[in-house]
């Protein structure tokens, strides 16, 4: 028996079953990619903020060098 324009009812089951896998296989790569998001917010930018206060410091402390030796 033949079913959809000569698909088979084992080939309709094969198809659905690629595109179950697609859609698991996409699922898992943007839950991935939020991982990933998530990771560089809870650790990258609290050290990238420490590292900018730091060089305001560094910055601080070179224009007060600045204006003491303009004067």
């Amino acid at each position: 028996v033949y079913l959809f324009g000569g698909c088979s009812p084992e080939n309709s089951n094969t198809g659905i079953q690629d595109i179950l896998l697609f859609i698991y296989n996409t699922f898992f790569s943007f839950m991935q990619i939020r991982s990933d998001t998530s990771e560089i917010q809870e650790e990258t930018v609290p050290f990238v903020k420490d590292k900018v206060m730091e060089m305001n410091h560094i910055y601080a402390k070179v224009d007060k060098l600045e204006v003491c030796s303009l004067h």
